[in-house]
Formats: structure tokens, sequence, C-alpha cells
């Protein structure tokens, strides 16, 4: 695997350095041999042919209090002395010095050998050790810590942590210090025990790690109720930018990466790709449990039976700009999986996921402290067995600005619903349903406020001849459904037949609403004026709106990650132009600012009805240029 070379601003790093050091051991032998005297400050080996090994070099640093370095020429060091001391004479290269120790590699490898010294490459037990440019491949260890075990600080950089195994936690590398990574690769390695095949970093005192430009490639955690394939950082702050994690496995969560943050310390994670990574259990490519914030990161091609791309089990998860697609759970969960824990989506998208049972492209499933937003982002193209296409939810949740779209699943094909959810300023389009509720399934005890929203296109497609039901809305007699300053239209019960059906059961109407046909629906007037309700078919009304397409938002970022808004414009002569109130309300009766692609809301001073302004979505519409 190539290692990686790019660059990361210095703003966004912890600085961590060693000040000049006061001796440099330029190692001369690649033989395995102790120092003859540490304590004379020269390192040589026993007469009569004395050389500088690396085992001497770092036994002579362990005995000063400054800040040495160790050079390396581009070849290959085998550790070779059994047993087990603390003194670095024996088994691993023990650093317990009180100054740091600097290793410069020049691109040298460094084979622990641990088929026979049954051990890992360094332990540090005191100081601070800095390795660079470097390769630490076969260690082999009962404990933590494959290739290195740091119980102080340890920077690498430029290190590749190859194919090393640990009995215990940690197959490449076991921090409980403050760690900094950066141009590094960690590959291949395994932990027997329950954490981080590649990398564990756990700390208790509020450590920090900071990671960036580095590979995480091929790791594996074997261990019963396991966590982190490729890395597990545990009650640790974290700094991660442009990493790639991929292929990785554990025998529990987190196939890619397993995060812990019960400290409610600063866990970040930005422009990184997590991608193929898999876990038996839960979040394929990561799990996480604790405050964490994600932003400009692709999750992809994760499997697990929970929660494939990502699980939540507990604490806050933003999602800034951040793609999760084609992941796909043998369970619940194809895209995100939240279990007592609050997910926040702003912008990005969820999409080509898909779940074996509920929630193809997100399942929310909570207790009464779980909440769930999503904000100016994209849920499409996903698919569930059972329930909820696009999202599944019984918790307190809050669609605004976004579309829904393009999902499958047997009820509920765009969103099923047990919780309470607003969805305002946002468009269902598109959904299929096998049985009911193509656009969105309204469970028994759920509440729905539906407010500028647009509900078209969806179908309910049982088995020929028999036809579904609620295409654009199916409301259970134990829901409880309202719609305001709403589109309900090109909604249709059946694949073969003509049969237009924008919802089943009741929905109360509190003004200005479109429902091109109230067949199968009891619309009853809560409050307000100004709808528009078409009969059975032939006796349906046409909102006149566009199909559905991409439409331009300016207030997203120029990133690949961040989508453009699917949506329907309203036509020149459609009713739908200036047939809401003056000001337009969320479902939590907040002002609507902006419609679905970012524009203001009352353009004309009045709303239009349904997710997007007539006015602003002129010049808007991109076909070819679109991306």
């Amino acid at each position: 695997m190539e290692r990686w070379l790019r660059t990361v601003s210095s703003a966004t790093l912890l600085t961590v350095s060693f000040a000049a050091g006061a001796a440099t051991y330029t190692v001369n032998s690649t033989l395995d041999l102790p120092d003859a005297d540490p304590s004379d400050g020269a390192c040589a080996t026993a007469p009569p042919n004395p050389v500088c090994t690396l085992r001497a070099a770092v036994m002579q640093a362990n005995t000063t209090a400054d800040n040495d370095t160790i050079v390396l020429s581009a070849t290959t060091y085998v550790l070779t002395r059994v047993g087990y001391d603390q003194n670095a004479s024996l088994g691993d290269l023990d650093v317990n010095g009180s100054g740091g120790l600097v290793i410069e590699g020049n691109g040298a490898t460094i084979d622990a050998n641990g088929a026979v010294t049954a051990d890992r490459a360094f332990e540090l037990v005191s100081g601070g050790l800095s390795l660079r440019d470097l390769t630490i491949r076969n260690g082999a260890t009962p404990s933590y810590g494959g290739a290195v075990y740091a119980q102080s600080l340890l920077v690498l950089d430029g290190v590749e942590i190859v194919d090393n195994t640990a009995g215990l936690d940690g197959g490449g590398v076991y921090a409980t210090a403050n760690l900094t990574v950066s141009h590094s690769l960690i590959a291949d390695n395994t932990s027997q025990g329950t954490l981080g095949g590649g990398l564990v970093a756990s700390g208790a005192n509020a450590h920090s790690v900071v990671m960036d430009t580095t590979e995480v490639a091929g790791n594996e955690v074997l261990g019963s109720q396991s966590g982190g394939g490729g890395l597990a950082l545990k009650d640790v702050g974290a700094i991660v930018e442009d990493i790639d994690v991929h292929d990785n496995f554990s025998a529990g969560q987190g196939g890619g990466l397993y995060v812990v943050n019960s400290n409610s310390l600063i866990f970040t994670i930005a422009s990184s790709r997590f991608d193929h990574n898999t876990a038996a259990t839960g979040g394929g490519n990561l799990s996480v449990k604790g405050d964490t914030k994600i932003s400009t990161t692709a999750v992809s091609g994760g499997s697990a039976a929970d929660g494939a791309g990502i699980l939540v089990t507990a604490g806050t998860l933003e999602l800034t700009d951040v793609g999760v697609s084609g992941n796909n759970a043998s369970a619940a969960g194809g895209g995100i999986e939240a279990v007592n824990g609050r997910l926040q989506i702003l912008r990005g998208s969820v999409d080509g996921n898909v779940a074996a049972t509920v929630g193809g492209g997100i399942d929310v499933n909570g207790d009464g402290n779980s909440t769930l937003e999503i904000t100016d982002a994209s849920v499409h193209d996903n698919r569930a067995t059972q329930d909820g296409g696009g999202l599944w939810s019984n918790v307190l949740s809050a669609i605004r600005t976004s579309a829904v779209y393009r999902n499958r699943a047997t009820r509920g094909g765009g969103i099923f619903d047990k919780g309470n959810m607003d969805v305002d300023a946002s468009i269902l389009d598109g959904n299929v349903a096998g049985t009911y509720g193509g656009g969105a399934y309204l469970d028994n005890g759920a509440i729905g406020r539906f407010s500028s929203a647009t509900i078209t296109g969806n179908s309910s497609r049982a088995k020929y001849p028999q036809a579904g039901s609620g295409s654009g809305l199916y409301i259970d007699p134990g829901a409880l459904a309202g719609a305001r300053v709403s589109v309900l239209a090109y909604n249709n019960n059946s694949p073969q037949t003509i049969a237009p059906n924008d919802c089943y059961g009741t929905l109360s109407l509190s003004g200005n609403m479109f429902v091109s046909t109230n067949a199968s629906c009891t619309l009853p007037i809560a409050s307000g004026g100004g709808n528009h309700i078409g009969g059975a078919y032939p006796n349906t009304i046409d909102p006149l709106l566009t199909p559905l397409q991409p439409l331009y938002d300016p207030t997203l970022p120029a990133t690949p990650l961040a989508h453009a808004k699917f949506g329907r414009a309203p036509l020149s002569g459609s009713t739908l132009i200036n047939g809401g109130p003056n000001i337009c309300y969320a479902g939590d009766g907040s002002t609507l600012a902006s419609d679905e692609i970012g524009q203001v809301r009352n353009l004309d001073g009045v709303c239009d009805i349904g997710a997007i302004e007539y006015g602003a979505a002129q010049d808007r519409i991109f076909a070819a240029t679109f991306q």
C-alpha cells in the first residue's frame, strides 16, 4: 500500500516536538545486541567488536534526561533477544528515560520478530517517543500493542505499522497517553482482544489524539463484544482529518472506527473516508458512543447487522456535508442506525443504502431523550425489506428543507413514523411502498405535521390486481396527522391502472392546502381557509408542478459531498403560486424563512403552497450542467 504523502494545514494539527537532542546515536549495525555500559554515554556493544546497535542506542538514551536522537539507515533491523525486562536489554525496546527520544528511520524497517521473541517492537514507559520514516512489522505479543505499547507521549510521522498481532487490545498500537499520527499507514494488524485491530487510544485523563493524512486498512479485532476493526478511540479528545479507513473487520461493533466519548471531550472527524469496513453486530464503518462531530466525509460500502454505515448508541452525532451511501445491513439501519442517541444531519446525502428489516437509509429507535434532525439534506434511493425505505423513526423528529425521494419499502416507502415528526419545507417524491404509505406511513401512536411540504409522485404498489393504499400518506386510525400550506398530488395506488390516491385515513387541514384527490381521505378543516380539494378520479385537480429534478441551492458549499436538492417547482399559472399565507410556519411554530432550496419563503409577500417558491426556482433548474 502506498504511504500517504499529502499535507494538512498546520492550523489543524496539535503541534508535538522535542527539543534539540543532547546526543545523536547513529546506528551502524543491524545486529540485536545490548549496550555494554548504558551509563558511559557511548553507544557500543561489548568488545571485541563494539558496534552501535538500535538496542544499544535505546539503552543509552534511557539513562539521560535529554532529548536524544537515534539515526537509522534504509535497511532491516531484526529483534532477536528473547525475554522480558524494563531496560531494553531483552524482548521489546523499552523507552523509559525522562527526556524525549526521536528515532529517524530514513526508510528503515524494524522487524519485531514476534514469532521468536513473543514481543512487540517498542514499549514506551516514560518520556516521549517520536518515530519518523520507518516501518514496524511482525510484532506478536500476548499483551497490548502488537507493534507499540505507549504509556507516554507518542508521535508517529511517516510510519508504517504492518502485520502485527496482540493477544489483547491494539493489534498495531496501544496508547494510553497523548498520541499524534501523521502521514502513516496502519495495515493488516490483528487484535485477539476487544479493542482496535489497528490502533487503540484509551485515556481516563482526557488525553488527546491528533491524526491526519493516514491510511488504516485490512486490520481486524476478533474478541467477543469487540470494537474498532481499524481504530478504537476511547475516552480521548480527538481531532481526526484526512484519513482513509477501509477494509477493516470487527467481530463486534465499528468495523472501521469505534468511538467511546463518555467524558464529552472534543471529538471531530473531517475530510475523511470510511469504506468497505465490516462489523458482525453494528456500525460497519463507524460505531459512535458519545458526542462526535463528522464533516465533509464519505461513509460507504459498509456491512453490519445494524447501522451498516454508522451506528450511534449514545450522545449526539452531528453530520455536516457527509455522504452515507451504498451500505448494507442484514437487519436495521442500512445507512445509519441511532439507538438512544441524538442524530443531527446538516446537508449531505444518505443514499443507496439497504436494510433487510427497517430503515433502509436511517433507523432511529430510541428512548425519550433521542431526537432526529435533518436539515438541507437528501435521503434517496434507499431500500428496506419491511418498513421505512428512506427513514424509520419512533422519536421526536424534524425534517426541514430536505428531500426524501425514490426510496422503497413494504410500508412507508419514504418514511415510516412511530414517533412525533415535523416535515417542513421538504419534499417526499417518487417513493414506493409495496403495500401502504408510498410517501409516508404514520403508525399507531404517531404524530405527524406537514408544513409547506410537497408530497408528490409516490406510489403504493400491491400485487396486481390488488391496489395499495395511501400512496402519498397512510395514516393509521391511531395516528394524528395535520398539514398546512402543503401539496399532495400525482400519488398513485396501482402500477397497472390510473388510481390517484393522495392519502388514506384522517388528515387535519390547517389552511392553504392543495390535495388533488380526496379518495379514501377524511379531511377535516381544523382552521384556516384557502384550500383546494379535488375529488375521486376523474375529478382530480392538477397543481401544475415540474417533474422531480435537481434544483440549485446556493446555501450548499462547493463540495462533492453536499448534493444539490431534488424538487418540483410550480409552473406558470399554478394555483400554488401565492396560494399561502403571508408568513409560513414550521410544525414547531417557528417561522420558515426559506424554502427547500434556500430562497426567501414569501418572495412576493405571500407564501406559495408547497416546498418551493415559484419565483425562487426560476433560473435555478439545471439539466446537463448539474453535478
